[in-house]
C-alpha cells in the first residue's frame, strides 16, 4: 500500500513537471526596437522599463505596449505573440506638437523680448556717446577758442588787432552756439528714446511668456519646460503625484 502511494506521487509530480513546461512553451519572444530616444519610459501590458532595443518573452496573443518620455508623444500599440515565434516592432518617438508649437511661440517671444531689452540701451548709449564727444571735442573747443579771441581783443593795443580779434571772437562764437545747439539735439534724441525704452518695458512686462505643460501620462510625475533666463538651457519642472 505505501509502494502504491509513492508511485502515484510520482506520476503526479511527472504530471506537474510536464505543465510547467508546456505553460513555459506556452509563448513566444517579442523584439522591441524604439528609435528617436535613447531608453525612453516603456509599459508592456503593466510591466515598466527604460529601454531602447529590448528582447522580452511574453504569453501568447496581444499585448500593450506604451512608450513616452516628456515632450514626446505617447506611442500605445498593441503587438501581437506566436507560438515559439519571435516578431519583431519598430517604433519611432516624435515630438509632442504642442512642445513643437510652444518651441516656435517661444523663439519668436525670445527674440522680441531681445529685440525690446537690447536694442534700444545701444541707440540710447550711442546718442549719449555722440553728445558728451560732441561737447568735449568740439564745443569746449569752440569756447575756449572764443575766449582766446575776447582776451586778446581786451589786450590788444592797435585799433586794426582789435578789429581782427573781435571778428575771430564773433564768428567763435556763432560757432560755438551752433555746436551748443546740435549738443542739446543730440541729447533730446537720446531723452526720446530714454522715454521710449521706458515704454517698451512697460509694454514688454504685460506679454505673457509661452510655458509648456504635458501632463503625465506612463509616470505619476507631471512635468513642465521653459527656458532659463540666465543661460541658453532649459529648466524643468517634475511634480511627482503622490
Amino acid at each position: 500500500m505505501k509502494f502504491k502511494s509513492i508511485i502515484f506521487l510520482m506520476v503526479l509530480l511527472l504530471f506537474a513537471i510536464k505543465g510547467n513546461a508546456q505553460s513555459s512553451e506556452e509563448g513566444g519572444y517579442l523584439k522591441m526596437m524604439v528609435q528617436g530616444l535613447l531608453r525612453p519610459l516603456c509599459r508592456v501590458d503593466t510591466s515598466k522599463m527604460r529601454t531602447s532595443d529590448t528582447v522580452l518573452y511574453l504569453p501568447v496573443g496581444k499585448h500593450r505596449v506604451q512608450i513616452w518620455e516628456p515632450t514626446l508623444t505617447l506611442i500605445d500599440s498593441t503587438v501581437v505573440i506566436k507560438l515559439k515565434d519571435t516578431v519583431k516592432y519598430s517604433f519611432t518617438l516624435g515630438f509632442d506638437p504642442a512642445w513643437v508649437s510652444y518651441a516656435w511661440a517661444h523663439d519668436k517671444y525670445k527674440s522680441k523680448r531681445n529685440k525690446n531689452y537690447f536694442v534700444s540701451p545701444i541707440f540710447i548709449g550711442l546718442t549719449l556717446s555722440a553728445g558728451i564727444l560732441m561737447n568735449q571735442v568740439v564745443v569746449e573747443k569752440q569756447y575756449k577758442k572764443a575766449m582766446d579771441s575776447y582776451d586778446i581783443y581786451f589786450r590788444s593795443g592797435y585799433q586794426t588787432d582789435m578789429d581782427k580779434h573781435k571778428d575771430d571772437f564773433e564768428a567763435s562764437r556763432k560757432k560755438y552756439n551752433n555746436d551748443r545747439l546740435i549738443e542739446y539735439g543730440i541729447y533730446a534724441v537720446s531723452g526720446a528714446l530714454i522715454i521710449n525704452y521706458i515704454r517698451i518695458i512697460k509694454k514688454q512686462s504685460k506679454v505673457i511668456e509661452p510655458v509648456y505643460h504635458q501632463d503625465k501620462l506612463l509616470s505619476r510625475i507631471d512635468f513642465d519646460v521653459r527656458p532659463g533666463l540666465m543661460n541658453k538651457g532649459w529648466l524643468c519642472g517634475l511634480r511627482i503625484k503622490i
